[in-house]
């Protein structure tokens, strides 16, 4: 199975990038094709594991990024071109990659797995403007337009779908 892996950073300075980059080689040692897509920043030394890489900074301008970032939608377009991913495990993109990226992962299936709560999409949330953009294209981008529209807007069988396709990949006996 082909797993395309999306990340902020490529670098293992937090916890979810050394999580991606262990789920990467654990599950290419199950004989999985698995790549690690991310920015270019640098949050810290240390070598970039990531396959794959679009522009990214850790410099005032990363406030632009986070807003959009066209050189993280051309790159992650080019590399569904060529990689063709089966599946695609979202973690952290709203800092460097932006909610940019999203459309072009509207016809593959995709977990976006929520390690911090800065995607609040609660009606609470500070900035109601960027709360429904958010939402509007996590709604419309992460899970398959076939689903209920219920199922579409979070809920827990939609996640549960998206999870039994992951557990699918990490079964031992699914190669």
């Amino acid at each position: 199975m082909r797993i395309l892996l999306i990340n902020d950073y490529g670098t293992p300075t937090g916890g979810a990038e050394v999580q991606f980059i262990g789920m990467r080689q654990e599950l290419r040692g199950r004989g999985h094709d698995v790549r690690l897509f991310t920015s270019g920043a640098r949050p810290s030394a240390g070598a970039l594991a990531s396959d794959y890489r679009c522009f990214g900074t850790t410099s005032r301008f990363r406030t632009l990024l986070q807003t959009a970032n066209p050189w993280a939608w051309q790159s992650l377009r080019r590399v569904l071109g060529s990689f063709r991913p089966d599946i695609v495990h979202v973690k952290l993109f709203l800092t460097q990659l932006s909610p940019l990226i999203l459309p072009l992962l509207k016809d593959i299936p995709s977990l976006y797995h929520v390690v911090w709560y800065r995607p609040d999409l609660s009606a609470g949330h500070e900035d109601a403007a960027q709360r429904r953009s958010l939402h509007r294209a996590l709604r419309s981008s992460m899970l398959p337009p076939s689903l209920p529209a219920a199922a579409r807007l979070g809920s827990v069988d939609a996640a549960d779908a998206a999870l039994a396709a992951l557990a699918r990949c990490l079964r031992p006996d699914r190669r």
